[in-house]
């Protein structure tokens, strides 16, 4: 569960597993979900599209990628797989 204090979820909003928050360099500044660009989807889409966004920003790392999104790098790998 995620709560942002705004429309916007920014990094200050986001604490990773070891209770620390989010690095900035590893933050969204641009392409950022927006509230209302997620009503009207599901919620398999807006995960496909963070999981591919912070991939994206992590170079590829899955490692990094899992561990900014707070789940395992096998369930990262499970969750690719369903996207192909």
């Amino acid at each position: 569960v995620l709560i942002a204090r705004g429309p916007r979820i920014e990094a200050r909003d986001i604490v990773l597993v070891d209770g620390s928050q989010l690095a900035q360099e590893h933050a969204a500044t641009e392409g950022r979900l927006e509230i209302e660009g997620l009503v009207g989807r599901t919620v398999e889409e807006v995960e496909r599209e963070l999981i591919l966004q912070t991939l994206q920003r992590c170079h590829g790392n899955r490692t990094s990628a899992s561990g900014i999104l707070g789940i395992s790098v096998r369930t990262m790998r499970n969750k690719l797989k369903t996207f192909i």
